[in-house]
């Protein structure tokens, strides 16, 4: 049986027994529709990790919320309150309040029992209407395993259809909660976010039901011991209904932001360098070599030396920081000198990963020096109580107030002896798990965005001293109050396979996969693939970023193709640079690509650059040119007639800049449109194949990238 609560034009349907909606409209059409619970929550279990999964895969945990029981509702203006009885001795108040375009939601989860139970995350389920007509709405997810033409077929005896594959918690889309369904014929788009920054959280399933219901899941994680009646909250969690005129303006309109936004010219161009030797190819060996680099980097237009530990060992090691030359090398010092008198910046990479991180073989920390009795706690521990080999120095929360400290100490160091101009924090993306014994008055959950937390402790510390000081994260940003100077971003790091052929060497797999190196498995033929080869047209691809990078928190993105994660791990894609994976040509016109989208740029010195003088003559343009500071960027608005043309287009209010780039080997005159109507391409042309000339018509050469500046567009 059924009951009904209305308030501002909203109407819940809800069931008088469990006390879970049923079916949520707003002005008479119905955005929401549920058959399951709403809300479930994990509890107690065990870990099967000894790592930074400790926090996802468990054994053994019950659930609370699949058959509630309605205790007592009330509306009280705009406001309804929803007390359930779960099981396992939980209770759970659900607070609904109404406004014109959306519904929050928050929650108390209480412990009803004398037992301590230890709560693992919150399994947010929600079902919304789909036909052939929508899309769905997921900034930075996969695109759809399924084209929409299928549900238009009427196959019969298909369950459940894959809208999309959820990434790894590495990719562009989990820096958004942002998830729904667009309908066309309405031109309304139903969606959740959350909007409780203290909890990470991972789209685990959308899919399409039976052909007209499209589910997703997500997990909040929010790791709490529950004491007898002790209440955990969660919330605001947001349902909401967007109006957008056309299918490309539902995440602009939701997200209330434009690429526009996203400024490039003061962005920086970061080079990543560093000595030592890596698993899959060598780099400087030492910091004289390094140095004879510097210039390199200067002519090719980066701004900024991005300067990693020694690696592997000792440097990526959280095992002697206060030593300068054990963890960064002999010379250092000579090495950053050198590159502010060539006018770059200097970020130090901090690497905030476990003593054995690149030790496998050592089975207990014996031969760490913190490991004297008062830092121990500094070290995360596996649930069974052994300390984690991977990524455990992970206690960064206030509740370890002396590990704050010593890194205030280590990077106050490093800033009076090396004089940088800040840091890059590696590793606060792993911090993925809860402190289930904290010091003080901390939380377990309050453990898991600690790492990012971090920058935003130590920065506020050091702008003291250094009020001009820069961080770099790897991280989400936003998230636990600190906002980066720039952060890098994996949207071109993930889709380039897609969008270009590679090359078969030393027995490298003809597929990739468009999932993370923490996803991929040992042996490649067992991987998924989603993004294949060469499968993706340029409109697909670009409308995916597009929606990503909108999502995406505020501050500078930084695009990359190479990087020193690439670098490190030698069966992601077998760790070789990408000018070895898809060849020179493909990857000069993929960094063109990077350098024109909004935001910064990050390569990685595997050895050589990729096209300096393309490089230094977009890095140059991007800088000197108002279009890039003012404009409007679009990679879906100027559409090319071939699909494998790459077209980004930035619009001034006197002047405009297109950047073509061929991603084949046939040579190619293009046409375009814009907004569905042809364009003339207008302005000068400047080609590079190699080189760069100028011309008087548009032939694209084989592999081939032009730039198009005009007064107007």
């Amino acid at each position: 049986m059924e009951q009904s609560v209305v308030c501002k034009g909203w109407k819940i349907d809800y069931d008088v027994q469990d006390g879970m909606p049923k079916a949520i409209a707003l002005n008479g059409v119905t955005v929401f529709r549920q058959q399951e619970s709403m809300f479930r929550f994990a509890l107690d279990g065990i870990s099967t990790n000894n790592n930074h999964k400790q926090m996802e895969e468990i054994l053994g945990t019950v659930e609370a919320g699949g058959e509630s029981r309605l205790i007592e509702q009330e509306l009280n203006g705009q406001q309804w309150h929803v007390w359930l009885a779960l099981e396992q001795g939980m209770e759970l108040l659900c607070d609904y309040q109404f406004y014109d375009e959306y519904i929050t939601v928050s929650l108390s989860l209480t412990n009803k029992q004398e037992e301590t139970r230890r709560l693992r995350w919150l399994a947010w389920t929600v079902g919304m209407p789909f036909h052939p007509g929508c899309r769905v709405i997921a900034p930075g997810q996969l695109p759809p395993l399924e084209p929409a033409e299928y549900l238009a077929k009427g196959e019969e005896g298909i369950e459940e259809i894959p809208l999309i594959k959820p990434c790894g918690k590495l990719a562009p889309a989990e820096i958004s909660s942002l998830c729904g369904v667009y309908d066309s014929g309405t031109c309304m788009g139903a969606y959740t976010k959350i909007q409780d920054g203290r909890f990470s959280s991972r789209l685990m399933h959308f899919s399409l039901e039976k052909g007209e219901r499209a589910v997703s899941v997500r997990h909040i994680y929010c790791p709490q011991l529950l004491l007898a009646e002790q209440t955990m909250e969660i919330g605001p969690l947001y349902l909401g209904v967007q109006q957008a005129g056309e299918e490309e303006e539902i995440v602009p309109a939701i997200t209330a932001c434009s690429l526009g936004e996203m400024s490039s010219g003061e962005s920086l161009a970061v080079i990543e360098a560093g000595i030592g030797s890596s698993q899959a190819r060598a780099i400087c060996s030492s910091h004289e070599q390094l140095r004879e680099r510097i210039n390199v980097y200067r002519e090719a237009g980066f701004d900024t030396l991005l300067l990693d530990p020694v690696f592997p060992w000792p440097g990526w090691n959280f095992q002697k920081p206060m030593d300068i030359e054990f963890t960064y090398g002999v010379g250092v010092k000579e090495t950053i000198g050198k590159a502010h008198e060539n006018g770059m910046k200097v970020l130090l990479t901090v690497s905030l990963r476990g003593v054995y991180e690149f030790d496998e073989k050592a089975v207990g920390l014996e031969l760490s020096p913190y490991l004297n009795g008062e830092q121990d706690s500094w070290f995360m521990q596996h649930e069974t109580g052994r300390f984690a080999r991977s990524f455990n120095s992970r206690v960064f929360g206030a509740g370890h107030p002396g590990f704050i400290r010593h890194m205030e100490d280590v990077l106050s160091l490093y800033m009076r002896e090396l004089k940088p101009d800040g840091f890059f924090l590696e590793g606060q993306m792993y911090s993925a798990y809860p402190d289930w014994n904290p010091e003080g008055p901390d939380k377990p959950w309050e453990a898991v965005l600690a790492g990012v937390a971090l920058g935003g402790i130590l920065k506020e510390h050091l702008q003291k001293d250094f009020p001009d000081i820069l961080f770099l994260s790897d991280c989400g940003c936003g998230q636990a109050g600190f906002v980066p100077d720039a952060f890098l971003w994996d949207g071109m790091q993930w889709g380039k396979y897609g969008l270009a052929p590679l090359l078969p060497k030393r027995g490298y797999k003809r597929f990739h996969s468009f999932v993370g190196f923490k996803e991929l498995p040992f042996s490649m033929e067992t991987c998924h693939n989603f993004f294949f080869e060469n499968s993706l047209s340029w409109q697909d691809f670009g409308r995916w970023q597009e929606e990503a990078m909108l999502a995406a928190p505020c501050g500078n993105l930084l695009h990359h193709l190479d990087s020193g994660k690439s670098n490190e791990w030698t069966w992601f894609a077998g760790g070789y640079a990408n000018e070895n994976r898809f060849g020179e040509k493909v990857h000069t016109v993929l960094t063109a690509i990077c350098l024109m989208m909004p935001g910064g740029f990050l390569s990685f010195d595997y050895g050589s650059l990729c096209a300096p003088e393309l490089m230094n003559g977009l890095l140059q343009l991007k800088r000197t040119s108002p279009v890039f500071r003012t404009g409007i960027c679009s990679l879906t608005r100027l559409c090319c007639d071939d699909p494998k043309v790459a077209v980004i287009h930035w619009q001034g209010k006197e002047n405009h800049c297109t950047l073509a780039a061929n991603l084949e080997g046939v040579e190619k005159v293009p046409s375009f449109t814009m907004d569905g109507i042809p364009y003339r391409m207008n302005g000068k042309i400047r080609l590079y194949d190699g080189k760069w000339r100028e011309t008087d018509k548009l032939v694209l050469p084989p592999y081939g990238i032009a730039l198009i500046q005009g007064d107007r567009g």
